[in-house]
């Protein structure tokens, strides 16, 4: 037994809490996934914004919402892990750091403060040798980083970087993890409460890749309800806020012109938002910790 709960029945095949059976793919695991990760590794969440968080109205108070036609990251959450070990000790939730654009109250320049998170993000990632980045269904923050890395880097810098696969300065990519695709092609989960009841109803998800009659996880939301009573992590409280609830107050927060100033209720109140997105962006970090010391505990087993 171990902290995760589960023992092996056979093959690649778990039970869990001695109550539900999933399914565990160790050689797509280490010959896919795991075998790719070099460390040091920086696992991480942005939050962005983009016109799509648009809900106010034109007002000479705020600046042109064409500003934000593609996303703007205004915060970021991060824990650089330097070697496996490190995961599978679990004392991880000490690295999980922050960079963020802090509004103020009075004068200041969005964009201006953006650039700066960028540039501490790309200069972080070359101090500490990042060899690959680990996110959770991370399309668009790989994209957002590959950007960054576009503009801060010369050629010669991007052709150097521990991070980068460099054929020419038009082909590169950086070396990434998913983990949603770890998620969704090494595991099936069998379709059960723990009161034996049905999980979710037949046909609301895909089956799993190695049985029909289980369940392929799809997100962090749900492998999270599913072991619950399992597995016991104490992640920070969100309230009823949705992340595209809390976009829309942090547009609205970064749209005003540089020189508005704020009344004190009215600040405090965005800063209360701005704080609860941390929440959010520091448990998704910490799932994505979680998830890799499980694979990699499997991994050694």
């Amino acid at each position: 037994m171990n902290k995760f709960n589960y023992e092996l029945v056979e093959n690649d095949t778990y039970i869990i809490g001695q109550q539900r059976l999933f399914i565990a793919d160790k050689k797509m695991l280490n010959a896919n996934y795991l075998a790719n990760v070099a460390f040091p590794i920086l696992v991480f969440d942005t939050e962005f914004i983009n016109r799509s968080h648009n809900k106010i109205d034109p007002s000479p108070l705020y600046i042109k919402s064409t500003n934000f036609l593609r996303d703007v990251v205004y915060m970021l959450q991060y824990a650089v892990i330097r070697t496996p070990e490190e995961l599978l000790n679990g004392k991880y939730v000490s690295k999980i750091k922050s960079m963020g654009v802090e509004r103020k109250m009075e004068t200041f320049n969005f964009f201006e403060a953006a650039n700066d998170m960028k540039m501490k993000f790309v200069n972080l990632c070359l101090k500490e040798g990042i060899k690959t980045f680990v996110c959770s269904g991370g399309a668009s923050d790989f994209r957002i980083i590959k950007q960054w890395f576009y503009e801060v880097l010369q050629d010669e810098e991007l052709e150097k970087a521990a991070f980068i696969n460099y054929n020419s300065p038009d082909d590169w990519t950086i070396k990434t993890l998913d983990v949603y695709d770890v998620l969704k092609n090494v595991f099936s989960f069998e379709n059960q409460n723990q009161n034996g009841t049905a999980f979710i109803e037949p046909g609301r998800l895909k089956h799993g890749h190695h049985n029909q009659e289980m369940l392929e996880l799809p997100s962090f939301n749900k492998l999270y309800l599913w072991t619950e009573g399992f597995w016991k992590f104490n992640f920070k409280d969100e309230g009823d806020w949705t992340i595209y609830d809390i976009c829309v107050k942090m547009f609205e927060f970064y749209s005003y012109i540089s020189t508005y100033r704020f009344k004190p209720v009215e600040f405090k109140e965005f800063v209360g938002i701005y704080r609860i997105a941390l929440d959010h962006c520091w448990n998704d970090v910490y799932k994505i910790l979680i998830f890799l010391q499980f694979c990699y505990q499997l991994h050694n087993n």
